[in-house]
């Protein structure tokens, strides 16, 4: 076991001793985790401070951006709140007080077995049937007022056996209160054409 996973068992026993680590998803400031509890995958978000960046000038930007990521994790947690009965997308089970002062608003979320599509080089949903599915969910999210979400391969998980497909995240999205009628009106637009553009097509 390498110092990394050392510490993101320890972690993980701070947030909630019964989930075991099992390793990192993807590369991120926001710490991505599968994780099991009595053998039953989820995954566990965090934002951790221990990410180190900086910007071209070599300037130190960690504080901002550990800032950001929390902001972001507070915005998905918003919005699953919201869409708890919303198919197609994988669910909050569980949220977490901060263990301490570096990481921050851990979330458990459902984990959807499959592959992210940006894993088959690039493959898009070319299934009617699929294509459908998507396009209900997207349109059942925007209905209970959440719009600009991170429609991307990368986000976009099918099954095994190309029957399913799933949105394992939403980003950062922004909420019908926040914004006036025709903004809202703009980003679900925006939203169905990004899935066209980067999903289907």
């Amino acid at each position: 076991m390498d110092e990394y996973e050392k510490q993101a068992k320890e972690v993980i026993e701070k947030i909630d001793p019964s989930l075991e680590y099992c390793r990192r998803l993807y590369p991120s400031s926001l710490m991505v985790y599968q994780v099991t509890r009595r053998n039953s995958p989820f995954v566990l978000k965090i934002a951790d401070y221990r990410e180190y960046f900086s910007d071209i000038t070599g300037e130190d930007k960690t504080e901002w951006r550990f800032l950001e990521v929390v902001k972001w994790i507070r915005r998905e947690r918003k919005a699953l709140r919201l869409l708890k009965d919303v198919s197609g997308i994988t669910h909050l089970i569980k949220e977490y007080k901060s263990p301490d002062d570096t990481h921050k608003c851990p979330i458990l979320k459902e984990y959807y077995d499959g592959i992210a599509l940006n894993r088959f080089s690039n493959e898009r949903i070319t299934d009617s049937t699929n294509q459908q599915k998507m396009i209900e969910t997207i349109e059942s999210i925007h209905n209970l007022g959440v719009v600009s979400l991170d429609i991307k391969l990368e986000n976009t998980v099918v099954s095994f056996d190309r029957k399913d497909v799933c949105i394992i995240e939403l980003g950062s999205p922004i909420f019908k209160t926040e914004v006036d009628y025709s903004e809202f009106e703009k980003l679900r637009a925006e939203d169905l054409e990004r899935l066209e553009r980067f999903v289907f097509n």
